[in-house]
């Protein structure tokens, strides 16, 4: 019983990272935002990007969902092994 409630949380857990990241994508506006930006002797402009730590969240969500299903699955097709 503790090991389908560990699944189920953390499949819980990678879905909340889904959602999160689809509000991220969804709320970020289409037209790239640049401000200038003087460093030092030199002018340059800051850019928005989905960075490394977009894509670790959307691998991380990914990999929490598939592995608290599976567990979740083998929770009920073999309880007595898994426990």
């Amino acid at each position: 019983m503790v090991v389908r409630y560990a699944a189920t949380f953390l499949a819980a857990t990678g879905v909340f990272q889904l959602i999160a990241i689809a509000i991220w994508t969804l709320a970020r506006n289409d037209i790239e935002l640049q401000v200038p930006f003087e460093y030092g002797s030199r002018e340059t402009n800051l850019t928005t990007h989905f960075g490394l730590d977009y894509y670790l969240v959307l691998l991380n969500g990914v990999i929490c969902v598939l592995v608290g299903l599976c567990i979740f699955v083998l929770d009920i097709c073999i309880p007595d092994e898994l426990c």
